[in-house]
């Protein structure tokens, strides 16, 4: 399959040496690598050095989970709130850096465009790849729950957001409900679509500024559509972008590999096949043998190729596999 294509994440520091890299991004192509998702704090030589060793390139960033703008700015009211009425400035859940931007937030929307702005516009990659663009989890996956010594039957007051006083005003003058008053928030329908537009509308912006730069836009986002709708507000079905990348984390979801494929058919079922969909596979959960199978089940239920997170597990036997599939 010509146009079946392996793409992979790597997390970059300042402090990378582009000579060393440039052996490792020509021997990644040579073993059949299409195209690398590299961290923010990429430096222009090393996007360089991957683009000349013909691999497609693309800057990834965090867009509403901003621990950064939490330790950099004194901007602690444009964050989220939970149910409780809990900052996640204040108390984030789960894990440190979950500190979520609230997307109506007036401040929020133009930040997040004069971000987009001046990377796109200065990034030597050929794309922009959005990650964390979402609401934070009301529900984990069933494997990450008993890290937490949490089980999440139901969406649990603590990890439901946003109920900051933005949220609160504008979904009233949408719907002419207070959302505070509503005994049951997680099942009313307006409350759902309010959160689904409110992400949507981030990314159609920021897409937006991104194709002024002439680039690819791209995001990584949940296993299937409506999982991504009820877990984080994340209706990426809706996205008008040049292809997707569902976590297809089985692992987390106490899942065979069947599953991913599983995951791929009802993707590509609800958004009619109109936007490529690469699997995002965790590789630290995959024997040599399982990431072969995977390979081989997406291909044959039409995805677009596999995106692996991340360089730092690919051992010699991944990349031997790599080639085999992909050269």
């Amino acid at each position: 399959m010509k146009n079946f294509k392996a793409y992979i994440w790597l997390t970059c520091r300042a402090d990378m040496d582009p000579v060393e890299w440039r052996e490792k991004f020509v021997d990644a192509k040579e073993h059949g690598l299409f195209g690398v998702f590299l961290s923010k704090s990429a430096s222009p030589e090393i996007i360089n050095e991957a683009k000349k060793a013909g691999l497609e390139t693309h800057t990834w960033l965090m867009v509403m989970a901003r621990p950064d703008v939490y330790r950099e700015t004194d901007h602690d009211d444009w964050f989220m709130v939970n149910r409780n009425g809990i900052s996640c400035a204040e108390d984030p859940p789960y894990v440190d850096y979950y500190r979520w931007l609230c997307p109506n937030h007036p401040e929020v929307l133009p930040f997040l465009r004069d971000q987009i702005t001046k990377l796109a516009s200065t990034t030597h990659a050929d794309g922009i790849h959005f990650d964390y663009i979402r609401y934070p989890d009301v529900i984990l996956p069933k494997a990450l729950q008993p890290k937490y010594n949490l089980v999440q039957n139901n969406e649990m007051p603590e990890f439901d957001y946003c109920y900051c006083e933005y949220c609160q005003t504008k979904f009233k003058e949408l719907t002419g409900k207070n959302i505070l008053e509503i005994k049951h928030p997680e099942k009313d329908r307006d409350w759902r679509e309010f959160r689904l537009n409110s992400i949507t509308k981030i990314v159609d912006e920021l897409t937006d500024i991104v194709r002024l730069s002439d680039k690819k836009v791209t995001a990584a986002v949940f296993p299937t559509p409506e999982n991504s709708r009820s877990w984080v507000r994340q209706d990426w079905t809706r996205w008008k972008l040049d292809a997707v990348y569902p976590m297809l984390y089985h692992g987390f979801y106490e899942e065979k590999i069947e599953w991913i494929g599983d995951a791929i058919t009802i993707g590509l079922d609800e958004t009619r096949c109109k936007i490529p969909i690469f699997a995002g596979i965790f590789l630290h959960d995959m024997t040599p043998k399982d990431f072969t199978g995977t390979i081989e089940i997406v291909k044959s239920k039409h995805g677009a190729g596999i995106s692996i997170f991340n360089w730092n597990d690919m051992r010699p036997e991944y990349w031997k596999i790599l080639k085999e599939q992909f050269i």
